[in-house]
């Protein structure tokens, strides 16, 4: 009896980890300031972050505003809340990084991170 249990139980999990692993992380992210994110620059205010494989996605109500390619880590969270980092690049703030607070994602913005003077936007 035990032997047919386990095979049924692992068999779950699997599933389980595959359906989560298909559906994209969401998250709320505040941007305090007008910022660049990919080509468009943002607005300052609140968007859903929804992250599918290697592109990060700012949405407001059921429109897609911005998409960024990220590089996904895991990281410490600092903080309770979500952090936004963004450099300003010839007076333009661009995106550079988000810590998600309570998952210990941290996503990257591939194209900036060379560039220096980083400042914490939120």
């Amino acid at each position: 009896m035990r032997t047919r249990v386990v095979p049924i139980v692992l068999a779950s999990f699997l599933a389980g980890l595959a359906l989560a692993a298909s559906h994209p992380t969401r998250s709320s992210v505040t941007l305090t300031r007008p910022t660049s994110v990919g080509e468009k620059v943002l607005p300052a205010g609140t968007y859903r972050l929804e992250l599918n494989a290697e592109t990060a996605r700012f949405i407001q109500g059921k429109r897609t505003l911005a998409e960024s390619p990220v590089k996904v880590a895991v990281d410490k969270a600092l903080y309770a809340g979500t952090a936004v980092h963004s450099r300003t690049v010839d007076g333009q703030e661009r995106l550079v990084r988000i810590v998600l607070g309570g998952s210990g994602l941290a996503l990257e913005c591939e194209r900036l991170l060379h560039v220096e003077h980083d400042q914490l936007v939120a």
